[in-house]
């Protein structure tokens, strides 16, 4: 709350810049970290529109900053000892009817009907595949440390945050599915391109979710994703399924492009060779 009251001005004006420019900005908080913000993006029926108000909502943020004399980042892990920043993507669907695809049911072990357990399943298969692009350049990497909520195995459960794939508590015209994986640094249209993806492969081939993880308990899951960039882009480049929906031509190129950046950032030298190495050898 102090972080929020010292910087209203900031965040009064983000409001009615965001308002003037269509940008559906809803509540802020105060996250983990000193200097690190929560803004959360009204719902909308178009997935590209969405997108569209994530890339707007970082350059009225930027702007915004500027005109305080601050700067904004989105930056996944910006400082190592606090907690990075992710994009999460809220997702929810309906039949053509209207009627809604994401229901409890109270007649499933998870609470949930199978087409949430579909379309978590398909999320969970295609997550390593998915992690060059929800997490796309070196910096991003950094995010995936013990103890600050960065998802590091395909899980999945009701209300906790310690997940990769989170059911959050709503009233059961809201049930919804949050996707956790991606950092704040991603690109939204290319996240939300892979996370409908996941969705409709579950539900287009009924994938089972594993093991629902119950609210509350405590967890110390093994790192099955690929939590470095090398190994990230070496899972998308086997994957099966997302380079289908992307398309081969994307693919190819997106793989020729992050692996150029990586040959680039690894050739750097950087301040720490002279820390730790000038004097020492």
């Amino acid at each position: 709350m102090e972080d929020l009251r010292e910087l209203d001005p900031f965040f009064n004006q983000l409001k009615e810049t965001c308002k003037a420019q269509n940008i559906p900005m809803g509540t802020t908080i105060s996250e983990f970290s000193r200097g690190q913000f929560e803004t959360n993006l009204h719902h909308v029926d178009d997935p590209l529109l969405a997108a569209d108000h994530a890339i707007l909502l970082r350059r009225a943020v930027r702007e915004t900053a500027k005109s305080f004399d601050m700067g904004a980042t989105f930056m996944a892990k910006p400082f190592m000892e606090t907690a990075g920043s992710g994009m999460h993507i809220h997702i929810s669907l309906k039949k053509e009817t209207g009627d809604l695809m994401f229901e409890l049911d109270s007649n499933q072990d998870s609470g949930f009907n199978q087409n949430v357990e579909h379309a978590v399943g398909g999320p969970a298969q295609t997550m390593e595949e998915g992690m060059a692009i929800f997490c796309p350049n070196a910096n991003s990497y950094r995010r995936f440390q013990p103890g600050f909520f960065a998802p590091i195995t395909p899980n999945w459960g009701p209300n906790h945050r310690n997940l990769s794939i989170r059911i959050p508590l709503s009233d059961p015209q809201n049930v919804r599915i949050e996707h956790r994986a991606a950092g704040a640094d991603a690109n939204p249209y290319l996240v939300m391109a892979c996370v409908l993806a996941g969705i409709h492969q579950g539900l287009a081939n009924k994938v089972n979710p594993p093991k629902m993880i119950p609210e509350g308990e405590v967890i110390d899951p093994e790192i099955t994703l690929p939590i470095k960039w090398d190994k990230s882009l070496d899972a998308f480049e086997s994957g099966s399924i997302l380079k289908q929906y992307l398309g081969g031509d994307y693919s190819d190129l997106f793989l020729r492009s992050r692996r150029c950046e990586m040959g680039r950032f690894n050739a750097q030298i950087s301040n720490k060779d002279f820390e730790w190495y000038l004097r020492s050898i």
